[in-house]
């Protein structure tokens, strides 16, 4: 092979390189998982979507890592809650502030239930969280608008049939209590119209005797023969209560791991287990 040939190999080579090296794309850094969850339906595969909260973690009480808070040095955009409820986000809202990054306040035009930060459950809200993320997605990334416009259309299209099925099935049950872990399903207590007694009113803070025998009293009145329980609570208490009410435990989850919509549909059936519902 003579040296002309060479080079003209050589260049060929280094040009499908070139054309084999992924576009960086841009960095959306999320707080809390849930929103997590709603975010990468909409971004899709344009954008690399960061939660700064990993699947199961305890909202209240978690802490995030240094190799994490790094991402928001290079993000284009932060997502955040809008209610700032942990000491946590918090500083990364502020930290992201002096960055000058794209803050996108998910809970922007939601009605926020004193004493429940859990919002993004009421899937009402999650059409109202969908919007804010995609119309600020489009402002950053304006060249992929129409992409995350499409995929929002599509997410609220199977958000909007799940509050069908809620309101269909809700709508056949013998019982309208659950007993849950702690007060995280209110705004769907007021939408789909069933009362929640948590265990634990306040996180972390064990309820008290008098407590567990209100709860006890209530429960065999209404007879009840289900609570739900959550990962990340003392599950010890669940299951004494339960055997003081001769109940089984059903396990909920308030979109701190899975997918948004298939978490929902078995938080669903865990309620129609509960309250007895016939469809």
């Amino acid at each position: 092979m003579n040296l002309a040939k060479l080079l003209v190999l050589v260049i060929l080579l280094m040009s499908a390189c070139i054309g084999e090296e992924k576009e960086e794309k841009n960095v959306v850094v999320v707080t809390i998982y849930p929103l997590y969850e709603i975010t990468k339906e909409i971004a899709g595969d344009r954008l690399e979507v960061v939660s700064v909260m990993p699947p199961n973690a305890d909202m209240h009480t978690f802490e995030p890592d240094p190799k994490t808070l790094a991402y928001i040095e290079k993000a284009k955009a932060v997502v955040f809650t809008g209610t700032l409820s942990e000491t946590w986000e918090k500083r990364i809202y502020k930290r992201a502030k002096n960055l000058n990054k794209k803050i996108i306040n998910a809970s922007e035009g939601v009605k926020i239930i004193e004493g429940d930060p859990h919002f993004w459950i009421s899937i009402k809200n999650a059409i109202i969280i969908v919007e804010n993320i995609k119309n600020r997605l489009k402002e950053i990334d304006p060249e992929n608008a129409e992409y995350y416009e499409k995929n929002a259309e599509n997410f609220i299209k199977k958000l909007k049939e799940l509050d069908i099925e809620y309101k269909n099935a809700l709508n056949t049950c013998s019982k309208k209590i659950i007993i849950v872990t702690h007060p995280a399903y209110t705004y769907l207590a007021e939408e789909y119209g069933f009362e929640q007694i948590p265990i634990y009113e306040v996180h972390e803070v064990e309820p008290s005797p008098k407590r567990i025998k209100e709860i006890i009293e209530k429960a065999k009145k209404e007879k009840i023969k289900f609570i739900l329980y959550e990962k990340g609570f003392d599950k010890k208490i669940a299951e004494t209560l339960a055997r003081e009410i001769n109940a089984e435990l059903l396990e909920v989850n308030p979109i701190i791991s899975g997918n948004y919509i298939e978490t929902m549909k078995r938080n669903l059936e865990a309620f129609k287990v509960a309250m007895e519902c016939s469809q």
